[in-house]
């Protein structure tokens, strides 16, 4: 295992680590796995009492909205209404209306409204438009809280920004634009309480040649409007996976990058 520091600008430095991925050769027979090892290997299945069926639903016959759109690139769910079920918020690359002096087209993020009948069993969805207007919108991930509402973030790697979409009480829709001049083309995010202050904060990775590569977005206490942009790894290659969590269980939390042009994935700790 190597180890090499990047400097920050920022009062909490990092530790970046090279993980190097070791691949075990295992043992094959008849059976791939003994069912008792299976089961030690997964103790919480062993008292499971459903079974491992499943059954498609076509999400695009939801009500509402149609959903226009190509390239499918992000979905995801949480209690986006906070009404005790489980919504979806879905992106498309393109849509149906143009983007100006150019032959591309606009994505388009939508919010699938859990509206499933208490007595039903199959959830039903409408689907309602949160933003036709976007620039290659990438995957969406559920974002801090505004109030007691989460919010949706989706890096937009065309435009060069990440976008965080707050929701009223109304269930309207704000856009907050989160920009770096050395971010562009965002493809990844993850949210969580870099700073151990109660706000959660945004950190994105960039796939471009150029600029900074893993950038995290402060919370301000203040206002949810105002994001500051701090460097993280200036040494990193273009970056594609990025995730949170205390790796070396010290009370804080860490990041975790991978790259498509390095064999190696990396390990951020927060000191």
């Amino acid at each position: 295992m190597s180890l090499k520091h990047f400097p920050t600008r920022h009062q909490r430095p990092w530790t970046t680590i090279v993980l190097v991925l070791a691949v075990c050769a295992c043992r094959t027979s008849a059976t791939a796995q003994e069912t008792s090892e299976f089961f030690d290997f997964n103790p919480h299945l062993k008292n499971g009492k459903a079974a491992a069926n499943w059954k498609m639903l076509d999400l695009s016959k939801v009500g509402g909205v149609p959903l226009v759109g190509d390239n499918c690139y992000g979905i995801n769910a949480a209690d986006l209404d906070v009404d005790g079920d489980v919504d979806l918020v879905v992106t498309f690359q393109r849509g149906i209306k143009r983007i100006p002096n150019s032959n591309e087209q606009f994505g388009v993020v939508y919010w699938l409204e859990n509206v499933t009948p208490r007595d039903k069993a199959t959830p039903a969805f409408r689907a309602r438009l949160i933003d036709d207007q976007q620039r290659s919108p990438k995957v969406a991930i559920i974002g801090p809280n505004a109030g007691e509402r989460p919010s949706i973030v989706v890096p937009s790697y065309l435009a060069g920004e990440t976008i965080l979409y707050q929701s009223t009480a109304e269930m309207n829709w704000t856009k907050v634009r989160l920009r770096s001049k050395d971010l562009k083309e965002p493809v990844r995010a993850v949210v969580a309480d870099i700073d151990g202050n109660g706000s959660d904060d945004i950190v994105v990775t960039s796939i471009a040649q150029a600029g900074h590569h893993l950038t995290w977005f402060r919370a301000s206490l203040k206002s949810r409007a105002n994001w500051k942009p701090i460097p993280i790894g200036k040494g990193l290659p273009s970056l594609i996976g990025v995730d949170s969590g205390d790796v070396d269980a010290d009370g804080d939390l860490d990041l975790v990058a991978a790259s498509p042009q390095s064999p190696d994935p990396w390990l951020l700790l927060n000191v």
